[in-house]
């Protein structure tokens, strides 16, 4: 009986024993498999250096725009170009919680000195890592959409990684740096270029630090040119908003409305909506586009306004946005536009972090966009297309497209120009 107990009591032990063991080895697979998952993450940002090839084209496309070396259309073509090849296909969540997340710790001290016996180097817990991940993750999606004191924010969280690698530190700097010139700190921003050029001179982001330090002089004095002229106050601005100085811009273009004539509202409204959208208003923004498109649909404005809808919706994750833009272009014909749609992809952020920025249509404002987009009469025409248009007292009008308003369609008929009434037309179609 007793040589039995002692029997159950060893079998008992040894089940123990190879239980104990089969939970320490999955600690140590669950702690590899963190680690391993953690150098993937950090070896494809560090060798992923596209979305620094963006914040040197922002500030190539604005200046050669305000040289007028290039047109709106080929700028917003651009920075579309360069907003799908920016790298931001990383998620936003937590890794999954692990079984082992309470004695993970522990674990990882033993094996660490067992380890460091062995003279091998230690595991790192990559918990940390993970947050920091998702900082800068975040981080980067504020940054995308000009909001850069958050931005600035979730950066500072990111360096306080003290596992980071030099590549990532000096990334983190360079795009905080980014955040402090668009946002009128340049102080700032010239200390973060100067230190990743004297700290980590070994990395690419060195070289990227000397170019955008060098455009950070140069819009500096051109600014100041801009703000000592005696050029029209709607120029100015503009001028202004192409050099990034949005606040500078949005004082002045207000100031400019308040005596603007009615065909420069269209005009003022664009540029203010684009300083609203530099200084991370977002809201305003949107607002402000899509008043620009339903007061003047017919303006190269409302065309400019609808892509920039369209790239808020894109970059910030607003599908509604997005999809309202798609519906307006079917109306504007903007090619421009058209080709933004059919080579891009959904956001990366869509249904992950959607919440994050506000960016709602107003409803007073939708319930506009809506009543647009029901007129059967409405579409943008092209200058010299031939029409034929049909009004409600019976009479029709062929020609070919001179001017167009949201009151008028002009056409060169084989009997004079002819001037239709917008609220007479029941039908317009082509040759």
């Amino acid at each position: 009986m007793r040589k039995t107990g002692i029997t159950v009591t060893a079998i008992f032990l040894c089940l123990i024993g190879i239980a104990f063991f089969v939970f320490v080895n999955d600690i140590v697979i669950s702690l590899r498999l963190s680690e391993l998952r953690a150098s993937l993450h950090e070896m494809d940002r560090s060798e992923s250096s596209i979305d620094h090839i963006g914040l040197v084209a922002t500030y190539e496309v604005r200046k050669k725009l305000f040289e007028k070396r290039i047109e709106q259309d080929e700028a917003d073509a651009i920075e579309q170009k360069i907003n799908y090849l920016r790298v931001f296909k990383k998620d936003t969540q937590p890794s999954l919680s692990s079984m082992y997340d309470i004695v993970s710790l522990p674990a990882l001290k033993v094996i660490n000195l067992n380890r460091r016996f062995l003279g091998k180097k230690p595991l790192l817990d990559r918990q940390i890592d993970d947050q920091g991940f998702i900082n800068m993750d975040l981080a980067y999606y504020y940054e995308r959409n000009f909001h850069f004191k958050r931005a600035i924010e979730l950066y500072d969280k990111s360096l306080a990684n003290k596992n980071l690698s030099d590549s990532l530190k000096a990334s983190i700097l360079l795009h905080q740096g980014y955040c402090y010139a668009l946002s009128g700190n340049n102080d700032k921003a010239r200390r973060n270029y100067i230190k990743i050029i004297e700290k980590y001179s070994q990395e690419s982001s060195a070289i990227t630090a000397i170019i955008l330090l060098k455009y950070l002089e140069g819009f500096h004095l051109a600014r100041q040119r801009v703000l000592k002229s005696s050029v029209d106050p709607i120029a100015k601005g503009q001028d202004l908003v192409n050099l990034l100085a949005y606040k500078q811009a949005l004082a002045i273009l207000e100031d400019a409305e308040k005596e603007a004539k009615a065909g420069d509202i269209v005009r003022i409204k664009y540029f203010k909506a684009r300083c609203f959208a530099g200084i991370g208003e977002t809201g305003k923004s949107i607002e402000n586009y899509f008043d620009v498109i339903t007061s003047e649909p017919y303006s190269k404005y409302a065309r400019y306004s609808n892509r920039k809808l369209y790239m808020i919706g894109t970059s910030t994750g607003k599908d509604d946005i997005q999809k309202v833009s798609v519906e307006l272009n079917e109306k504007l014909h903007d090619p421009v536009l058209t080709e933004m749609i059919e080579g891009g992809s959904k956001s990366a952020m869509a249904g992950r972090a959607h919440d994050l920025i506000e960016a709602d249509v107003p409803t007073d404002t939708s319930e506009k966009v809506t009543e647009l987009l029901s007129d059967d009469t409405f579409r943008f025409l092209k200058k010299g297309e031939y029409l034929v248009i049909f009004t409600n007292d019976g009479n029709t009008f062929k020609g070919a497209l001179l001017d167009q308003s949201k009151d008028y369609i002009v056409l060169k008929s084989s009997i004079g120009i002819i001037k239709v009434k917008r609220d007479r037309i029941i039908r317009i179609s082509g040759k």
